[in-house]
């Protein structure tokens, strides 16, 4: 079945990646999905879910520290503050304030406004139906205290799960609960908690120590999207307080996109799907310490290897045992970035530069044998010398042994020379690109962890983009037909994680004011 009737809006099939790619996800209206598509596969079971009457719970996480990424165990521990706001219609108040005069009342509250003006039931006047009620400005109390006089147990809350969190996170700040306020609607009720926790996150390391970072804390709805649906906070995400010392955070990155809402389907192959909510923290290693306390050490023994060539030929022991010794210190390098790294199929940048480094210091060793076995044959020549009883020949031979052992003596030199500058010039690059901070793309990381922030398919025959289904983006059984080319033909699915560098206008699921800010700005 052909799911994407609708793509011909979304095309880009002439556009560069420096262009503004046109893609806007199905349904939405105001940062939520109004109706979806279920079993859109199948016709006999396709039916339409109307999802207009969703609680619509505005979510704010505000991360404050990260304390550690463990690159060994690939977890990441930091500190937050998560948010949600709602509207709880029928929920009954009580309010306690405390006025300037020394009073104190205590009432049901019937209004709250955002000024802070609250509207309680005259104390004065309990007989008379309707009850009358009675303003105070913020200017007259001092101190005021609002408690729900329902159980809030038994309320409406928005169940969330953390999808990658490592175990139970510590409470920092217990969860609250605030009433920021409240008309003939309902009460905008606001939950919050403070916590430190630890979330297992799969870490790239091919380019280790300039390797780059997508951590990301990942936030599920527990009731399908029809039920609930999160809406990302519209606010100026602020910088970290603190970061771990082994990275950096990304400024540019975090302040395009600290955390999105991923968009959900318009048309599900399945039965359901619920809100994801995804913070995001770009992370650039800062590899001095790797730099300056292993590869260094590499770099260092290896010019120490390269004393190899002042030691005379006739010593061959002597040389192979420093190259030898040298070889061993390279290797128990190895080992301790092993300790550092978790075990990964593919070798890093790290790892290629100390299997580079045994292979500089195997082609040593060969250079030695190749020698050693020439000025072995030479010292065989010398005896056919003294063997020989012709004093003509004898001078002879001398002649061209001691011619030998010159010209063995000066391509061992210009071996040396050649190997000790290229080596040299080698890690004089490798330095350059480490001070330069030469690291991958965004778009690079994005698509190795194939993160959903916009995926987008495109046609291996016209290049027609279209945005990919969150349910199936990284299957590889997804061969669908392209909506701009012939429709019977079906093409290899060739799926490309876009970044926020090629999304300038902000994430495909807008962020929401609160209610209240929504009507000011109408």
């Amino acid at each position: 079945m052909r799911c994407h009737q609708d793509c011909e809006q979304w095309s880009s099939t002439e556009s560069s990646s420096e262009e503004e790619i046109p893609l806007e996800p199905r349904g939405y209206e105001n940062g939520i999905l109004t109706e979806y598509w279920r079993f859109c596969d199948d016709p006999k079971k396709k039916v339409k879910v109307d999802c207009r009457g969703c609680r619509q719970v505005y979510v704010d996480v505000t991360a404050y520290e990260l304390k550690k990424v463990a690159d060994q165990e690939e977890t990441f521990q930091v500190i937050l503050m998560v948010k949600l706001f709602w509207l709880d219609r029928g929920l009954r108040l009580k309010g306690t304030l405390k006025l300037k005069d020394g009073r104190e009342v205590e009432e049901e509250v019937v209004n709250i406004s955002q000024q802070g003006t609250i509207t309680m039931f005259d104390p004065d006047d309990k007989n008379t139906f309707p009850r009358k009620t009675k303003e105070y400005g913020k200017g007259d109390y001092e101190d005021k205290t609002i408690e729900p006089m329902n159980d809030m147990s038994q309320r409406f809350f928005p169940q969330f799960t953390f999808t990658n969190i490592q175990g139970e996170p510590t409470e920092i700040q217990k969860a609250t609960y605030d009433f920021l306020w409240k008309d003939e609607t309902g009460v905008f009720v606001c939950w919050q908690q403070k916590l430190d926790a630890t979330f297992s996150e799969s870490l790239e390391l091919q380019d280790f120590p300039l390797d780059r970072q997508l951590c990301r804390v990942k936030i599920l709805s527990q009731k399908p999207i029809e039920d609930v649906q999160f809406l990302l906070l519209e606010k100026k995400h602020p910088k970290l307080s603190k970061v771990c010392e082994s990275f950096e955070m990304d400024q540019a990155m975090h302040s395009k996109a600290a955390a999105y809402v991923r968009y959900n389907d318009y048309e599900l192959p399945y039965y359901t799907q619920r809100s994801m909510l995804n913070l995001l923290f770009h992370m650039d290693r800062r590899g001095d310490y790797y730099f300056n306390n292993i590869l260094l050490m590499v770099f260092l023994v290896n010019v120490m290897a390269l004393c190899t060539f002042a030691i005379p030929l006739d010593d061959a022991s002597g040389r192979l045992g420093l190259v030898s010794s040298c070889f061993l210190a390279v290797l128990a390098y190895r080992y301790i970035i092993n300790e550092i790294l978790p075990r990964k199929a593919y070798l890093t940048a790290a790892d290629k530069y100390i299997t580079f480094a045994c292979m500089f210091l195997i082609v040593i060793c060969l250079e030695t044998v190749f020698a050693t076995l020439w000025r072995s044959g030479i010292d065989k020549a010398r005896l056919y010398d003294d063997l020989n009883e012709s004093t003509l020949h004898r001078r002879k031979f001398r002649k061209q042994r001691l011619d030998a052992i010159q010209m063995l003596d000066y391509y061992d030199l210009i071996a040396g020379l050649l190997l000790g500058l290229s080596w040299v010039v080698i890690n004089l690059c490798l330095w350059c690109m480490w001070k330069m901070s030469q690291r991958a793309s965004w778009d690079h990381i994005y698509n190795l962890n194939q993160e959903p922030y916009c995926p987008v398919e495109e046609c291996t025959l016209c290049g027609h983009r279209w945005l990919a289904r969150q349910c199936n983006h990284t299957s590889d059984d997804g061969r669908q037909a392209c909506p701009c080319c012939d429709t019977k033909a079906h093409v290899n699915k060739q799926v490309k994680y876009l970044s926020p560098m090629d999304i300038p206008n902000g994430p495909l699921v807008k962020p929401q004011a609160l209610l209240k800010e929504k009507a000011k700005k109408k």
